[in-house]
């Protein structure tokens, strides 16, 4: 123990951990323009782990320096990481006149039969279904969802940006935006209590190169304006593969002034898994100021494998 606390308290070494660790903070926080400082940003929470780890180590050998560093270190990483989940969230009293439910899966994802799918979507009585990855191997699944659901609209590929939104209600409009080559989908709807919604369905690829998150930053500005251009209540299912506290996805939320259904990140980790930590859910559903949602949920097969997410939202009177 001895020998531990003289080499940290050597100001060559002190001073190289206080640099590495504020760096790496720093690193996550901060909007780098740097593909390395991007695909990193993934490790946030680890990393904040990390120096809380490092904060309990330093205080065992009496480091005291070195611990209000890495405390600082890890409080600046949790301040920024709430940033990306809807902390403020507080979930309504139900109003089930004036709401409606949506249920975002990606049965690609699942480890579980065909048959699990279809028994959790009954299980939440979902008003609307809507699919990403939506491909000619889950033609089954489609075939399911419109024999239940009266009214759909669909766009199957071979890639994973196919898509479709299946729904108890009637269409007011709608249509399929193409943006960079990938659908958006959008309706127009109107609620057995006479309430209009606008509904989006929108994923991409993981973008794994500078020129990728570029078409990613284009991509999020022309939806964001697709958007913008309509008023009411408008709701977003969207699957970009991108953390939640990605700078792309922060200034997109900021932009179009859209709520996450999560309250942390925590919602929808691998927890059977020993590297679900890693694993940070991208799925998202997001909606505007004048709704507010009254439940939320992970939807999971019999694995507990999470392969999707489901919502109700209400006006906010």
């Amino acid at each position: 123990m001895l020998r531990l606390y003289r080499f940290f308290i050597h100001p060559l070494v002190f001073w190289s951990l206080t640099i590495i660790l504020c760096a790496m903070s720093l690193s996550f926080i901060l909007p780098l323009p740097l593909l390395i400082a991007k695909q990193f940003r993934a490790y946030a929470i680890p990393w904040m782990f990390v120096c809380l780890g490092l904060a309990m180590i330093f205080l065992i050998i009496s480091q005291k320096k070195l611990m209000y560093v890495a405390i600082a270190c890890c409080a600046a990483m949790a301040l920024f990481l709430l940033n990306s989940f809807n902390t403020n969230i507080k979930l309504a009293n139900h109003d089930n006149l004036h709401s409606i439910s949506i249920a975002f899966i990606n049965p690609s994802i699942s480890n579980g039969h065909i048959q699990q799918i279809i028994q959790q979507i009954q299980f939440t009585q979902a008003d609307l279904v809507v699919v990403e990855e939506f491909t000619p191997e889950w033609m089954e699944l489609g075939e399911w969802l419109a024999s239940n659901y009266s009214f759909s609209i669909k766009e199957m590929r071979i890639d994973p940006l196919g898509k479709a939104i299946f729904s108890k209600f009637n269409f007011t409009d709608q249509n399929i935006y193409k943006i960079l080559q990938n659908p958006v989908l959008s309706i127009g709807l109107v609620s057995s209590a006479n309430d209009s919604f606008k509904i989006f369905a929108s994923n991409s690829l993981p973008p794994v190169t500078m020129n990728g998150y570029q078409k990613l930053k284009i991509y999020l500005d022309s939806l964001a304006n697709t958007i913008n251009s309509f008023s009411g209540p408008r709701i977003l299912c969207a699957d970009l593969n991108i953390v939640p506290w990605s700078s792309e996805l922060l200034q997109f939320k900021s932009s179009t002034d859209f709520n996450s259904s999560r309250r942390d990140n925590t919602q929808g980790l691998i927890q059977n898994s020993l590297f679900g930590i890693f694993n940070t859910p991208k799925n998202e559903i997001m909606y505007s100021k004048n709704l507010e949602c009254s439940w939320f949920q992970v939807m999971e097969d019999g694995d507990k494998n999470p392969f999707g997410i489901f919502g109700r939202y209400q006006l906010k009177f």
